[in-house]
């Protein structure tokens, strides 16, 4: 790997903890971002790149799945490869809409929009 894409990765990796007010652990092959103080069990591990370009089908997919979504519902994609089993499979969404969820769950872990705590 090049130095180039080493410090367009570091750069990329502590933009992305910065802004979800997460931990840059990315050393050495191991995590690259992580919440390291969650307050509820759900601890999150990003994996980050950073790309010059998407393959066309992925943007594709990606263009009908937010073309499709009803109002107020959360589009994703998810990925399957042929001959693996489903519990392999992978869904992505937008960083926008991955952030609104994270600020959802953290909302949760504080109380809730009227500061009870859900019913499980």
């Amino acid at each position: 790997m090049s130095s180039k894409q080493k410090t367009r990765g570091y750069r990329h990796e502590k933009w992305v903890a910065d802004d979800l007010d997460m931990v840059r652990l990315g050393t050495m092959g191991g995590e690259d971002v992580g919440d390291l103080h969650p307050k509820i069990g759900l601890r999150f591990s990003v994996e980050t790149k950073s790309r010059d370009d998407y393959p066309q089908w992925f943007e594709n997919a990606h263009r009908q799945a937010w073309r499709n979504a009803p109002e107020g519902t959360l589009p994703v994609c998810m990925w399957h490869k042929t001959g693996q089993r489903h519990t392999e499979d992978r869904v992505d969404m937008r960083y926008e809409d991955w952030k609104a969820l994270l600020a959802y769950i953290k909302e949760l872990e504080r109380g809730g929009p009227d500061g009870e705590r859900p019913a499980a």
